[in-house]
């Protein structure tokens, strides 16, 4: 449920880190089966089944929003939707009632890019679209996997990193121009190529597209680590990943608050984090 009313959106349009193009590649199919884009997982994680339908009319509208900004994209009928698109929609809506539109990020991992594609699609939302960034700000496997005081270092890396963006995300006292600027320069930030090393930070593109449909409006991180589930009014998604480096699990939401809840960011500014 979104907006605080109870009600459900009439589809959702999850943009994935896990699927890049050399345009922009929107799935428009009635149904999509589940990719299990993964290996080395229990085999009960390659039977999930997630029965929601797709929407064509609003992948052709996407098409439709970015051609008129002069951004290239294409439609895609065959790719199943990955598991950065069916772990979080099973979390928000098990019933897998709600309508379901995946769409690529664009080769490259140009932040100014995404943020664009972003602008480009706002008035989706007058479709009544949920728009969800499926991703994670830190994602250097290196760390991750690490040992001792290698994994100390990645989890300053990651503290340092998750306050600067936490801080440009959420920040009342910077303009929406602002945050956008600073956002297309998250290279200069503390710890960014730690957290989003050159080459591998596909998992933070969705953040961009997201701010660029909010138009920069601040965000609000909101979500408690309580039985494993992120909340935001009357709705919960499961949180993956560690604890953030405030001893909580967090998503970030861009919107402001005496609106519909329109764009959700499944986001956790968290030490370690990936969707699973």
């Amino acid at each position: 449920r979104y907006g605080g009313g109870g009600r459900l959106p009439a589809a959702v349009l999850v943009v994935t880190a896990h699927w890049e193009e050399a345009v922009v590649t929107v799935s428009a199919g009635e149904k999509h089966k589940l990719y299990y884009d993964y290996s080395g997982f229990p085999p009960e994680t390659y039977h999930y089944k997630y029965p929601a339908p797709g929407h064509p009319s609003v992948a052709h509208e996407v098409v439709r929003l970015l051609k008129n900004a002069g951004i290239e994209s294409r439609i895609n009928l065959q790719r199943g939707w990955d598991h950065g698109v069916f772990v979080p929609m099973m979390c928000m809506f098990p019933e897998a009632e709600v309508p379901i539109v995946q769409m690529s990020l664009v080769k490259g991992q140009d932040a100014k890019k995404h943020l664009e594609i972003g602008k480009a699609l706002a008035p989706i939302r007058e479709w009544d679209v949920l728009v969800l960034g499926s991703g994670a700000s830190f994602h250097n496997f290196d760390y991750f996997f690490a040992q001792g005081k290698e994994r100390k270092v990645g989890e300053q890396h990651s503290v340092a990193f998750a306050e600067w963006l936490q801080n440009v995300v959420t920040s009342s006292a910077i303009a929406k121009q602002e945050r956008l600027d600073l956002l297309s320069k998250w290279t200069r930030a503390p710890s960014a190529r730690e957290c989003q090393p050159r080459g591998e930070s596909e998992h933070l593109m969705p953040l961009f597209v997201i701010a660029g449909t909010a138009h920069g409006l601040p965000g609000t991180v909101f979500g408690l680590a309580q039985d494993d589930k992120v909340c935001a009014g009357d709705s919960c998604s499961a949180a993956s990943g560690t604890k953030s480096a405030k001893g909580k699990r967090s998503n970030m939401l861009f919107g402001e608050a005496d609106e519909p809840l329109l764009e959700v960011l499944n986001f956790n500014i968290s030490q370690f984090e990936f969707l699973l």
